[in-house]
């Protein structure tokens, strides 16, 4: 009791390759946790510390600029490629770097089509070979 639940990122899932294969992801492992312990009487909360949340964008970005010696670059220089709107796309954006959808399999067309405004990629790509 009173241990909070902390958690990398809120994904559900994760693409696991070509061949269609899905992994479970730490936000989905960590709300089943939250369902049974509910089910036994004790509500508890999670904490996100991983995407979309500014402060592991905030943290990349100053440590990109100090080994590269960047202090003054723009943030939209800087690419934010992931494969999933609701955490990859919706941090990058929200800090102001160029977002790139990778097509693995998180994310499919018919989500992408309806992606909300600050989901929206500025880039889709299918493979980088």
């Amino acid at each position: 009791k009173g241990i909070p639940i902390i958690v990398a990122n809120p994904d559900s899932f994760w693409a696991g390759g070509k061949n269609g294969t899905l992994g479970i992801g730490a936000g989905g492992i960590a709300r089943f946790i939250t369902t049974i312990l509910r089910d036994m009487g004790e509500e508890r909360e999670i904490y996100y510390t991983g995407k979309p949340n500014r402060s592991i964008y905030i943290a990349t970005i100053e440590r990109l600029k100090q080994k590269f010696n960047m202090d003054n670059v723009d943030n939209s220089r800087i690419l934010m490629l992931g494969d999933a709107l609701f955490s990859d796309i919706l941090g990058g954006n929200s800090m102001g770097t160029t977002s790139v959808l990778m097509m693995t399999g998180v994310t499919n067309d018919k989500m992408l089509a309806a992606a909300e405004k600050d989901r929206v990629p500025a880039f889709v790509f299918d493979t980088l070979g």
